[in-house]
């Protein structure tokens, strides 16, 4: 984010604001790094190749996400263009062209490529080479087009277009830390992300499934990414200082989860994720009141801290379970005319917050039990800021309300700013506050 852009009061956190909305807001993602099913909590470094500069492979078209706040709405995997100042060179089967533009096209199981000059080329994988960035249009998001720099391949996946960008990971986290932190904050909270990020890509790098083409996406299910178009000079600057330095647990590299903020104390990856193998990330207090928090942010962008939903209509709070894909079954027979109750059956009393909570209708003798991380993904976590919540039923309906945004495992982004700016604590201070028992370590590529 180059600037805090402020909403307004009136918009305070409600249903109506998306989390679209609130990344916006920021400039940056509250929910990246998520776990990845049956990946390691931790994975040994190789012993050979180690002095090679890694090079990611990273998904930037299509997205898919419902809607993505960097990338718009899914893209129309069947069409993309190309576009560069400088020349492009497509290699096909071991044949060259070169355009500064390429309009490509699903033709059948093949992809059509339209030249500049009018040449027509069909294919179904391509190898691309720029002289500069290459802008990768998304037709039915024009204005959230990004360039890139590094090298590319596209091919059809899904009878649709591919395009993977290759990119050196250094370069990489040019484009990830400007969208996953505020450029103007201290250098030394930038440094934090900086490393959080490198050590999550790193993990991501060495243990990606061997039958997927890339290592990442470009988008929060791994970590928002927005290319050379994305980089910050400021942000490139905390890059460099911590080059080639990565996060370490008993020696192996961790997967550095980490998010927007943890509402006054982080959450332990077994408790939100339901991973029983991530000794690093067990839950701390945040060293600072969350009145020291809100105390900066404008009066609009409070909710971070402190956040309340609008109110749930009976009628409208079971529609959302019944069409959940997560909890939906436990709701077959409960009747949509039927008002329902909510209880909070189990209070987490380290953060005063509900741990189960069931949904009971007196009319039909029914009742469901859900535990809190069922309730934010049948809600939806587009409206839900957090895990951390407790509920009121009052004259308007049920009102949900909590602290914090975003996973609240691992690294605090907006604790690191405050630990930063008001405790003068540096970006290794920062990582080992909410990482437990881990080291910095500098891989042999922070030399190249």
């Amino acid at each position: 984010m180059k600037t805090l852009a402020l909403i307004s009061a009136l918009l305070f956190c409600s249903f109506s604001v998306s989390a679209n909305d609130f990344a916006a807001q920021f400039g940056f993602q509250g929910e990246s790094s998520i776990p990845q099913d049956g990946a390691p909590s931790s994975v040994a470094i190789p012993l050979e190749k180690t002095n090679e500069l890694p090079v990611l492979n990273v998904l930037v078209f299509p997205h898919t996400l419902k809607n993505d706040w960097l990338h718009g709405v899914p893209d129309d995997a069947s069409q993309v263009e190309l576009r560069s100042e400088h020349s492009i060179r497509f290699e096909i089967a071991g044949n060259y062209y070169r355009s500064s533009n390429f309009k490509l096209r699903m033709s059948g199981s093949r992809i059509k490529a339209t030249l500049l000059d009018g040449r027509v080329l069909y294919f179904t994988k391509a190898n691309i080479i720029a002289d500069g960035p290459v802008k990768v249009h998304r037709v039915l998001s024009p204005d959230k087009s990004h360039t890139y720099l590094g090298t590319f391949t596209i091919d059809v996946k899904d009878r649709g277009i591919q395009v993977i960008n290759h990119v050196d990971l250094e370069t990489y986290l040019r484009g990830v830390v400007p969208k996953e932190s505020v450029a103007s904050w201290p250098l030394e909270a930038l440094k934090a992300q900086a490393l959080a990020a490198r050590s999550y890509a790193y993990y991501h790098y060495l243990t990606a499934p061997s039958g997927r083409a890339h290592h990442v996406d470009d988008t929060a299910r791994f970590q928002v990414y927005a290319g050379h178009s994305g980089s910050d000079t400021r942000t490139d600057v905390a890059v460099e200082q911590t080059r080639g330095e990565i996060m370490t647990y008993q020696g192996q590299v961790i997967v550095a989860y980490f998010h927007a903020y943890s509402g006054g104390r982080t959450d332990s990856a077994l408790n939100i994720f339901k991973q029983d193998n991530v000794p690093y990330c067990v839950g701390n207090a945040e060293i600072f009141p969350r009145d020291e928090l809100s105390d900066e942010l404008a009066a609009g962008s409070r909710w971070i801290v402190n956040w309340t939903t609008d109110a749930y209509s009976s009628a409208a709070l079971l529609s959302e379970f019944k069409e959940s894909s997560r909890v939906g079954s436990r709701f077959t027979d409960f009747s949509r005319s039927a008002n329902v109750e909510l209880e909070e059956t189990e209070i987490n009393d380290l953060f005063d917050s509900v741990k189960v909570m069931t949904v009971v209708q007196a009319d039909t003798n029914k009742e469901a039990v859900l535990d809190f991380t069922e309730v934010r993904s049948a809600l939806g976590w587009s409206n839900f800021p957090g895990y951390h919540f407790r509920v009121d039923n009052t004259d308007e309906g049920f009102v949900f309300k909590g602290s914090g945004w975003g996973h609240h495992v691992g690294l605090s982004q907006w604790g690191a700013f405050i630990m930063a700016k008001n405790y003068s604590k540096t970006y290794r201070d920062i990582v080992l506050h909410y990482y437990n028992d881990v080291e910095v370590q500098r891989m042999p590529w922070s030399q190249l």
